[in-house]
């Protein structure tokens, strides 16, 4: 017969340690329990929990798993279950095992709230409103679940619905902070800047981090990032760009450019005098950020530094031509360190000069051009293209951007531009990347307006040709894309056609 009172004794230290915190320690007081009781389900569940804290995805499924076999109406066991096969990349897993929480209890706010956060990073956005729709009715009481809500109406672009959702979860719970934030960004995301800045100085008071930024998990450190862009939106340039620094980069082996950065060594530059000094400065984000933040590179090597450019090998050409007394490289891939990192100082992303050489909107400089394409390309292309205009001005168009989270509120179809495409004494070229064809046949069709579309340009790959093909336009007209970026390196005009609200990105400024 089993030895109740070591058992109990054993549980009773397991979820001490439990609720302080000492999860291995719990660990072991569980193991310790179900020696002497091995069938308790709750027990399983509670160390498949523990287990889950520590890190031991294996021990935790395993844990999970012998819950909703001794005990297969605990929902617990089913959505602990499911979040460690989320974490393991089994989404479908995941979203089956929320199901069988549900089933055993339509209620439970875990299952709810996770199945809806799965959903929406599945891309079903769809789906995850009309589960959460219904969850908030049935457990009107869950701030979280009114937050994942929130975030749900945000992502089908139902921002006005989503204000009210952050409300509820702020009447529930007026300290919590992950709700205060994103309700700041949604009056952000509206153009309502003197609620988003209501919004987020309630933030800081309830304790969210301002300056110096160190928050201790990857929520709060995107949350930080998001009010960084803030700042920088409403030109705060020096506590913004503490927060763009923290912008969702991990420390690992993914090649996407947004989420990865190198580890030390070489240290990070913090801003230090760097005559005579090695500095590796690595890409950043997406094509667009690059070319745009590349502005700031002059700069640097005006200090004196020995300079070496990691660079996308699209980009790798026009930058070696532009920064010629600087070494440019092509990006390194699936790498946590920079190969003989000994040979360096210092490294920075590209994007934190910023807070060395742009601190505030009188540092950003006139120039006439930081990227410089093929003098001979470009000439070529001018006279290609006078010759085809008939004397017309040359205006390049583009309309779309791929942006996979605000390509669409950055985007105007090219039917739609009737307004700019009727315009006399303008001849249109197509500067837009990707596949184009029944866009430009739309145009052609409804509006009656040729876009030409030059078979010697490939924006798709090495885009020294698409530098050159701007540059031989008198005039872009373009939404808020590569595009943009690629005229303004080279001071060529530019118009730009902006979202108010979503998508209107933190580097146009407000009313600038």
């Amino acid at each position: 017969m089993p030895d109740a009172p070591q058992s109990d004794l054993a549980l009773q230290t397991a979820m001490a340690a439990h609720r302080a915190g000492r999860f291995a320690d719990a660990v072991t007081a569980y193991r310790a329990a179900l020696a002497v009781a091995p069938d308790q389900a709750r027990v399983h569940c509670n160390m498949g929990l523990a287990l889950h804290a520590v890190g031991d995805l294996a021990g935790a499924a395993a844990a999970f798993s012998r819950a909703a076999e001794l005990q297969p109406g605990l929902a617990p066991a089913h959505a602990g279950l499911a979040a460690v096969l989320d974490q393991r990349g089994d989404a479908e897993g995941a979203r089956a095992a929320y199901g069988r929480a549900l089933a055993a209890d339509p209620v439970d706010v875990v299952a709810l709230n996770n199945l809806g956060a799965l959903l929406l990073r599945l891309g079903r956005t769809d789906e995850a409103v009309a589960l959460l729709d219904s969850a908030v009715v049935r457990r009107p009481d869950s701030a979280v679940l009114f937050t994942t809500y929130g975030h749900a109406l945000r992502k089908a672009l139902r921002q006005r619905d989503a204000i009210p959702a952050y409300q509820r979860a702020l009447n529930l719970d007026r300290g919590f902070t992950e709700a205060l934030v994103n309700l700041g960004h949604t009056y952000r995301e509206l153009g309502l800047w003197i609620e988003a800045t209501d919004a987020y100085e309630q933030a800081l008071a309830a304790g969210w981090p301002a300056d110096g930024f160190a928050p201790p998990d990857q929520s709060q450190r995107t949350a930080a990032f998001q009010f960084g862009l803030f700042d920088l939106k409403i030109g705060n340039l020096a506590r913004g760009w503490s927060g763009y620094a923290r912008r969702p980069f991990q420390d690992g082996e993914s090649g996407d450019d947004a989420h990865r950065r190198y580890l030390e060594p070489p240290p990070y530059w913090q801003g230090e005098p760097l005559a005579g000094r090695r500095i590796f400065v690595w890409r950043e984000q997406g094509l667009g950020d690059q070319v745009m933040l590349a502005g700031m590179l002059p700069d640097l090597i005006a200090t004196g530094a020995v300079v070496t450019i990691e660079s996308k090998p699209r980009l790798a050409r026009t930058f070696a031509r532009s920064f010629a007394t600087a070494t440019v490289i092509n990006a390194y891939e699936g790498v946590r360190h920079i190969p003989d990192a000994g040979r360096f100082d210092v490294q920075s992303a590209l994007g934190d000069l910023g807070r060395v050489f742009r601190p505030d909107l009188g540092r950003f400089p006139r120039h006439a051009g930081y990227l410089r394409s093929d003098a001979g390309r470009v000439a070529a292309l001018r006279a290609k293209y006078r010759a085809l205009s008939g004397g017309r001005a040359v205006v390049g168009v583009a309309w779309r951007s791929q942006n996979p989270k605000l390509g669409v509120a950055k985007s105007a179809e090219l039917a739609e531009w009737g307004a700019v495409l009727g315009l006399p004494g303008a001849w249109f070229v197509n500067l837009q990347y990707g596949e184009v064809a029944a866009d430009l046949a739309a145009a052609r069709e409804r509006l009656g307006v040729e876009v030409y579309q030059d078979p010697e340009i490939d924006s798709g790959g090495d885009l020294d040709d698409f530098f050159a093909q701007v540059a031989a336009c008198d005039l872009v007209i373009s939404t808020s894309n590569t595009t943009v970026h690629v005229a303004g390196s080279q001071n060529v005009p530019c118009w730009v056609v902006l979202p108010r609200g979503v998508g209107s990105l933190w580097y146009w400024f407000l009313d600038r």
